[in-house]
């Protein structure tokens, strides 16, 4: 849980109000949450771009960070809108 608050103190994910990620599942081992709604995908397309670009280098960026938060953890994105931190 400390590692999803840390990352969350650090991406920006739209207003507490949006309710844009939710925890479905939360224990010792894990942290898994689900993406309810894209909040990028308007700005990407307005400019002609591509929000999967956008949402690789996240992928990459967040599991870098969790690593470093605490080596013994990782991040996994489990399907286009569930992911978790998890005792490796």
């Amino acid at each position: 849980e400390a590692a999803y608050n840390a990352l969350n103190d650090f991406l920006l994910e739209g207003m507490p109000c949006d309710r844009v990620n939710e925890i479905v599942n939360q224990d010792n081992e894990e942290c898994q949450w689900e993406t309810t709604i894209c909040l990028h995908t308007p700005y990407w397309e307005q400019v002609g771009g591509d929000v999967k670009n956008f949402y690789d280098l996240r992928e990459v960026w967040i599991s870098s960070f969790v690593t470093t938060v605490n080596p013994v953890l990782k991040y996994e994105k489990l399907s286009s809108n569930r992911q978790r931190i998890a005792v490796k």
